[in-house]
Order: C-alpha cells, then sequence, then structure tokens
C-alpha cells in the first residue's frame, strides 16, 4: 500500500474499447497504471487522458477519475508522435 488512498479508477486500455472500473492504491502516476494494466497492449502507450485531458505518463493520479491509454490509433497520441520527430528533425539539421 503506497499511501493508503484507495482510488476507483474508469480505465480504457485503447480507443473502441469497453472501459472498466478498478480499484487500486494510491496516488499513483500514470506509468505505475500502464505497468499494472497494461500488459498485451498492441501497440507502446505515449500519454494518458485523465477526465478528458491528455497528459504525459508522469502525471500523479490522486483521485477517482476515468483514465483512457493512448496510443498511435489515437490522434492526440498521434500528433504527440509528429511533434517529438519534428524536434529530432530540427535538432538533426541544427548540426548539418
Amino acid at each position: 500500500m503506497k499511501g493508503g488512498i484507495e482510488l476507483e479508477i474508469l480505465l480504457t486500455k485503447g480507443p473502441r474499447e469497453i472501459p472498466q472500473r478498478v480499484t487500486v492504491d494510491g496516488p499513483l502516476t500514470g506509468e505505475e497504471l500502464l505497468q499494472r494494466f497494461g500488459e498485451g497492449m498492441p501497440y507502446d502507450i505515449l500519454a494518458v487522458r485523465v477526465n478528458q485531458q491528455v497528459k504525459e505518463l508522469a502525471v500523479t493520479i490522486d483521485g477517482d477519475c476515468s483514465v483512457e491509454f493512448l496510443d498511435m490509433r489515437t490522434h492526440s497520441a498521434n500528433l504527440i508522435y509528429q511533434r517529438s520527430l519534428s524536434l529530432i528533425y530540427l535538432k538533426a539539421i541544427e548540426y548539418v
């Protein structure tokens, strides 16, 4: 038991997936939630949507909420990936 707070989370593992209600001891980060419930995910998870707001995996979840794992099949995660590639490209051409 980490902090002694019991959290109820409505967890969606991906687009078009049925949400499931899970109870966890918290607070915990999105990454820790992914480690517990992300087994067998078909794609890498890039971010989480907590109560309809896109957050990084390092976000601390400290209350009851809805959480959705975001991978390349979601528009938000695709934009995050494109932005990362753009920054890598800009860094690469900076040294040319």
